[in-house]
């Protein structure tokens, strides 16, 4: 048996960072079963998702159905100009137009029906001809005509019928293209039958669920090594941190997740694996709402050198159109959004905003995860910082969502696989396994902000 000698004292160093005394004799280790976990929960989005509600699909690829009241908005646009000219008399005076229900668009209004009466206002400023063919200058979104539908067509062509416009004394003008308007009410003639009914059907989303597998392997020696320091049992230990990877993977999918077709139309294909089999991905909800959301009222692209919190209040008016007072939603954001919340320096967002808005204290929800709660004229806003939202562009985003209209939907159940080695191995497999997807209605309910 070799021995070491040395002459002289003997120091804790003795032979080097590679001597037996340092490498094995000596105890570092504050607390030997004790060990800091970095991130002990990081999955706030999937966790939130979770608390609501879980749905059970019998088809991986699934469809929810949806559906928009027309009677909230019944708004639309004109969609071929009209020369409004009575000579002088212009109230009865008829006018043939076409209405479409987005601006520049071609689809044609469905649900006008004879006898209901619109306001149309000047999608921009400038001149036009009055009912007696005067050149008068209009502003922008002024009341150029109230008029009541006369008739109808399945190409939404309508004959109008001017009514005082009760704008300032002036005539109806005449209308261009893209013009927007409302439907404010409906007179119906006096001795007649009842009008024609319109109807329409549901709308549906699609979406797929995805397969995660997250492994667990350690050899048979390393199992059976039971005086290990700061955690005796590895297996155990690997087991919670492969469940919180596993966790963070299922939080991605569902938050960053693309899929082929998007969520708008039956899957025309997945991608395909190495084995030949498919590889069912889930859109997640910021690509959904970057692809189908509007701007300015579902996404909203701010630059923080400027944003004020009366910038904040127009973003929550635009949003709050499509939502019931005093909604609450739950927002997860990246680390810097949370930092320029925060921030009081003289070019933050608090002091130019004056100090007129604040977040609460952090507060723990049924979830599990904290929140800061910011309040503002038309609900709360519950945020949190999602570790997704951590690298690249995420940090500066904030995605806000409508818990009644967001939910996990699940193809097969969730499940710890243990033992999943081949008989003869001389170790020991396990695995985490799901099979998941992201539901979410109504692309109105939910907003993603994407600051600079």
């Amino acid at each position: 048996m070799a021995e070491y000698q040395s002459y002289g004292m003997k120091g804790s160093y003795t032979g080097g960072s590679s001597g037996i005394l340092y490498t094995d004799r000596r105890d570092f280790y504050l607390n030997p079963a004790v060990y800091a976990e970095l991130y002990p929960d990081v999955t706030p989005f999937i966790t939130f998702m979770t608390g609501l509600k879980t749905v059970k699909t019998q088809d991986p690829d699934f469809i929810l159905f949806e559906h928009r009241g027309k009677w909230l908005h019944m708004n639309g646009y004109v969609r071929t100009a009209v020369d409004w000219d009575s000579g002088g008399s212009w109230e009865g005076t008829a006018a043939s137009i076409t209405l479409a229900t987005a601006s520049g668009g071609s689809t044609m209004i469905p649900y006008l029906t004879t006898g209901d009466i619109i306001e149309v206002r000047a999608g921009s400023a400038g001149t036009r001809n009055s009912g007696d063919g005067t050149a008068t200058a209009i502003a922008k979104d002024q009341v150029v005509a109230r008029a009541r539908v006369t008739v109808t067509g399945t190409t939404a062509v309508a004959s109008l019928e001017a009514i005082d416009v009760a704008n300032d004394g002036s005539y109806t003008f005449d209308l261009v293209e893209n013009d927007p308007f409302v439907i404010i009410t409906r007179g119906d003639e006096e001795g007649t039958r009842s009008p024609e009914a319109w109807a329409d059907d549901l709308e549906k989303v699609y979406n797929s669920c995805q397969i995660i597998k997250t492994p667990v392997k350690i050899t048979g020696t390393l199992l059976n090594m039971t005086k290990l320091r700061g955690e005796s049992n590895e297996l155990a230990r690997l087991r919670s941190e492969k469940m919180k990877e596993h966790k963070m993977k299922a939080n991605r999918a569902t938050l960053l997740g693309v899929r082929i077709g998007g969520n708008a139309t039956a899957p025309t294909g997945h991608i395909t694996g190495s084995g030949g089999m498919q590889v069912r991905t889930t859109m997640g909800a910021i690509p959904m709402l970057e692809t189908y959301g509007t701007e300015g009222e579902q996404l909203f692209t701010r630059a923080w050198a400027e944003y004020t919190v009366d910038d904040f209040i127009d973003d929550m008016e635009a949003q709050a159109q499509y939502d019931n007072a005093k909604t609450e939603k739950f927002a997860f954001a990246g680390s810097n959004v949370l930092a320029e919340l925060a921030k009081t320096g003289e070019s933050s967002f608090f002091t130019r905003s004056g100090g007129s808005i604040s977040l609460s204290e952090w507060k723990s929800t049924s979830f599990g995860f904290d929140v800061r709660t910011l309040t503002h004229p038309f609900g709360k806003l519950h945020i949190t910082w999602d570790p997704s939202l951590r690298y690249g562009n995420y940090s500066n985003m904030m995605a806000c969502f409508d818990p009644d209209h967001i939910q996990r939907v699940i193809f097969r159940n969730d499940q710890y696989q243990a033992a999943i080695q081949e008989n003869d191995a001389d170790y020991v497999k396990d695995q985490y396994f799901t099979d998941m997807g992201l539901g979410m209605t109504l692309i109105e309910k939910h907003s993603l902000f994407k600051f600079s």
